[in-house]
């Protein structure tokens, strides 16, 4: 390991900060900056007069909250948690109702009751409350993992004290299964924990990653606080050991809340350790998850296996600040911490278990990004960043009961730089360089990046910014930049006037924010770059570009095209030119100017597009260069549609243009498009169409209207001598529906995907009908451009996608050349794709019959079915044995294995054929991996 600072020392004074709290007393608050525990030591909760459910009565479901209550009363600490009795009535939806502001309850359950009675437990039996409060559908039995147990803390009070808050308990999630009321009471006990404080904590995090395989010392010491349950089968309570009994980590955190000066260390066999870790500039070091591993002096002999205690840095600052872009700190109660100062290193162990003579090592590691929201693992809310520098790992002791430890850690190789002078202020923003990139840093707490740019009207710009690591490379896992533009003329202090991009990493690429603008006036507008968070951490650097194409000479071209300048900043090799949505040919480019030749074209004015495939960012310049044309030219109309037209009908539509003197115009080239209504030109099978004359000054085609109603098709010469035609459009209906409108993709090569649509006229199936395809990009791999719809209206094309990780393409299906639908394809990496049950797996059969097959569904992390996704299967088939009640069990015989592969399809399934032995009792599991973090083992029985 690299050389380090560390500092220790011993000192006698009671330390009762520490941990991860839920909640930290913002400025408001006479505790800022303390752990927010509850206003008096006698907690009571009092259980609702009802029935949980037909299932559980009154007294059952009391004794279930007493028992999942009672669990967080510890004998050291000066605080209790108890049933003090009864609500008043039966809480329902016959007594409370919808307000104004919000759900009213009776009054005994109402935070304004809090001095007599601190927490209310409502049994919810119907569950129309947690309907009523979660949304319609919340108390469904297929929720129950997520809304068995319901909490609102509704109340704080000076000093900074939790005064009040209700539980709910879902009805519909009891039943006469014991397991049921068994799940329930798992989830009150940490319902109760996170009422009386306790934030989560992320500690021998294998147990829910399952990487390296958990053991059963890691399992007992995987807090009751973890963030999220592992599933393990229909009870998430089954799933570790012990589950009723508290880890050392939970009671550390319960020191944190409820220790106090007559509290002791020494009498209870714990130590208190708490610090700073910097970086050599004295920066803090905040987001890093510090564990502490107990062992003996004598080498590895007495090191414990499991980590005991944890805690993240910067617990007690707020990471809730708010900034330029999406404006003031959210936090209107005050309860993530005080917005001042920067306490980011801090970091405290309230209570650590040991006896005399044990040595510990405090070591760091990354919170896990899925630990982010409503799951957060310390301060940050919006998931924490990954820690700068080599890992930590501090040996130090012997130490004793009772003993309090400070520790000073500086990590050497940490990003310690903070220069930021090149930034700005809103009001003094900071100069764009010349060539419209440059490099800086977020560094600072509520630090943003001011600097100003010059604009003209009717042009658009693209600002990149890219969140870089210690190395230069890019990433998602340091900061997270937004984006806001403001006019020159806004005051300061405000949202962003012309536009925002208030949520991180919308861009194509890793790490990047992507802002797109649109300027109305010439001016100068001011530009900010901040971070999500705020704490400004030194290693928060990041690329920027502005991709901005302001002018352009000459300004007008003859028909026949010619080379043109295009100045402005951010253009880079490989960016393309379109003019009038042509695509002009390159000849040279810098970061300041592109030459090109423009393509011939007819005349008018046209708009110039500069485009970065690579990022998706361009730059519009409108109207910016005219082709051709005569002021004195002279047009009419000779042929036009009659006043009604059935839609999707082609209709003659002629024009003559003339000069001055009444003479043809040949090779005039007039534009026609609809001003209201919407048409095709069939000249072009476009909405707008420039049409050539003849040598008798004429030009013919056909106008299709593609919607019902008024139409009004006009014409333009070049010189902008404009006629126009009104006819009345009648509905004929055209649908081209996907079925799919989003696909998820599994990432990399060879992922098998097929986009349907169904093809429909006037509500029926369309069959025959010609569907042509086209995709953003060839790696959606689409295996034919055109099929056709089939009897009942569906066409279909196979696919084999080679998306990248979280790239985001198109695949567009369009029949009768104008009705369209776009479907988009998501690519999904391997680390986000999970394995889950759809059906099967809670099979029990007798050994003469069969295993039904098992059903699986490939998903990625927020739920979507995702195609294409390869899954490796083991299964293995062990003799079924009898229920072992004394002495060495027997080791089951293997009867077979087996390894195979799969696919999942468009839904994301995956069907799984059981192995199994005809009329033999066996116990056959079936495990199924995808991707680098998805995993799913199930159990299969065939008994005697």
């Amino acid at each position: 390991m690299k050389r380090a600072t560390l500092f220790l020392l011993f000192f006698c004074a009671s330390v009762l900060q520490a941990a991860n709290p839920r909640w930290v007393a913002g400025s408001q608050w006479t505790n800022s900056g303390k752990a927010m525990n509850w206003y008096r030591n006698d907690v009571q909760y009092f259980v609702d007069a009802g029935s949980l459910s037909s299932s559980v009565s009154h007294a059952a479901a009391v004794s279930m909250v007493d028992a999942a209550a009672s669990v967080w009363n510890l004998s050291a600490l000066p605080f209790t948690l108890k049933n003090g009795g009864a609500l008043a009535e039966d809480v329902s939806s016959a007594n409370v109702y919808m307000g104004s502001s919000g759900l009213v309850w009776p009054t005994d359950v109402s935070s304004s009751n809090y001095t007599s009675k601190q927490i209310a437990v409502v049994l919810d039996a119907d569950g129309s409350i947690t309907d009523a409060l979660l949304g319609s559908g919340a108390s469904e039995p297929s929720n129950c993992r997520t809304n068995g147990v319901t909490e609102f803390v509704d109340l704080f009070i000076q000093p900074g004290k939790i005064a009040h808050a209700r539980i709910v308990v879902n009805g519909r999630c009891s039943g006469a299964a014991a397991e049921q009321q068994l799940q329930l009471q798992y989830q009150l006990m940490r319902v109760f924990g996170r009422v009386l404080g306790i934030g989560w904590s992320q500690l021998n995090d294998n147990v829910f990653t399952a990487v390296p395989a958990p053991t059963y010392a890691q399992q007992m010491h995987w807090p009751i606080m973890h963030p999220i349950d592992i599933i393990c089968g229909a009870y998430t309570y089954q799933c570790l050991p012990q589950p009723f009994t508290l880890r050392e980590d939970d009671i550390a955190a319960m020191w944190l809340l409820y220790a106090d000066s007559t509290t002791s260390l020494a009498a209870s066999n714990m130590i208190n350790m708490s610090g700073n870790i910097y970086s050599s500039g004295v920066r803090p070091l905040s987001g890093i998850n510090l564990t502490v591993t107990r062992y003996q002096r004598w080498g590895s002999y007495g090191v414990d296996g499991f980590q005991s205690v944890s805690n993240v840095t910067g617990f007690n600052m707020s990471f809730q600040r708010g900034n330029p872009v999406t404006g003031p700190s959210v936090d209107t109660q005050g309860i993530y911490g005080p917005i001042v100062g920067d306490t980011a290193s801090t970091f405290n162990f309230a209570a650590i278990p040991l006896s005399t003579g044990t040595y510990v090592t405090l070591a760091s590691e990354p919170v896990n990004p899925l630990y982010k929201g409503a799951y957060a693992v310390g301060p940050y809310q919006m998931g924490s960043p990954s820690p700068s520098g080599s890992a930590i790992s501090i040996s130090n002791g012997p130490y004793s009961p009772g003993a309090n430890v400070f520790v000073s850690y500086t990590v050497p190789d940490a990003a310690s730089d903070c220069s930021t002078a090149k930034d700005g202020t809103e009001s003094v923003p900071g100069s764009i360089p010349l060539d419209g990139t440059w490099s800086s840093r977020l560094c600072g707490v509520g630090h943003s990046s001011w600097t100003a740019l010059s604009v003209k009207t009717g042009r658009t710009a693209t600002v990149e910014v890219t969140a870089t690591d210690e190395t230069g490379n890019a990433t998602s896992n340091k900061a997270m930049p937004l984006i806001g533009m403001w006019h020159g003329s806004d005051a300061t202090g405000i949202l962003p006037g012309l536009a925002a991009q208030t949520a991180a990493f919308n861009g194509m690429r890793t790490g990047m924010s992507q802002l797109r603008v649109s300027f109305s006036a010439t001016e100068s507008v001011r530009l900010a770059i901040t971070d999500a968070r705020g704490d400004g951490r030194a290693d928060y650097t990041y690329r920027a570009r502005v991709l901005y194409a302001d002018s352009i000479s000459p300004a007008r071209v003859p028909l026949s095209g010619g080379t043109i300048a295009i100045t402005g900043m951010g253009f880079a090799a490989g960016n393309t030119v379109t003019i009038g949505g042509v695509a002009a040919r390159v000849v040279s480019i810098s970061p300041t100017s592109i030459s090109v030749v423009a393509p011939a074209m007819g005349s008018g004015v046209k708009d110039v597009v500069i485009t970065d495939l690579s990022t998706g960012g361009f730059s519009t310049m409108t109207g910016a260069i005219t082709y051709g044309g005569a002021a004195s030219d002279v047009l009419a109309i000779t042929s036009q549609p009659s006043a009604s037209v059935v839609v999707g009908t082609p209709t003659p539509f002629a024009l003559q243009l003339k000069d001055a003197n009444g003479a043809a115009v040949r090779n005039g080239q007039i534009a026609v498009s609809a001003s209201a209504g919407s048409i095709v030109v069939g000249a072009c099978n476009l909405a707008r169409c420039t049409l050539v004359t003849d040598a008798s000054g004429v030009a013919q085609t056909y106008i299709t209207p593609s919607v019902a109603g008024a139409m009004t098709v006009r014409a333009v010469s070049p010189a902008g001598s404009t006629v126009q035609a009104s006819f009345t459009a009648m509905t004929v209906s055209r649908a081209v529906t996907l079925l799919r409108p989003t696909e998820y993709v599994a990432a990399g090569s060879g992922a098998a995907f097929a986009p349907v649509v169904d093809v429909t006229q006037n509500g029926a199936a369309a069959p025959g009908t010609p569907v042509s395809w086209t995709a953003s990009t060839s790696r959606a791999g689409l295996s034919s451009s055109v099929s056709a719809a089939d009897a009942g209206g569906l066409s279909s094309i196979d696919a084999i996608g080679a998306l990248r990780d979280g790239e985001a393409a198109t695949v567009q299906a369009c029949a009768w050349s104008t009705v369209c639908s776009t479907q988009n394809v998501i690519g999904v990496a391997a680390a986000n794709l999970r394995a889950a049950v759809v059906s099967g797996d809670a099979q029990s059969r007798s050994a003469s019959d069969s295993l039904s097959n098992v059903a699986l569904r490939v998903l990625d992390t927020s739920g979507n079915p995702v195609a294409g996704a390869a899954v490796a299967v083991y299964q293995a088939v062990s003799g079924w044995q009898p229920a072992c009640t004394s002495g060495r069990c027997p080791t089951a015989p293997v009867y077979g294995t087996i390894t195979s592969n799969a696919v999942s399809d468009d839904d994301g399934m995956v069907t799984v054929s059981p192995l199994q032995y005809a009329n033999t009792a066996a116990v056959t599991k079936i495990t199924a991996s995808v991707g680098t973090q998805g995993a799913i083992t199930i159990t299969l029985l065939k008994t005697p």
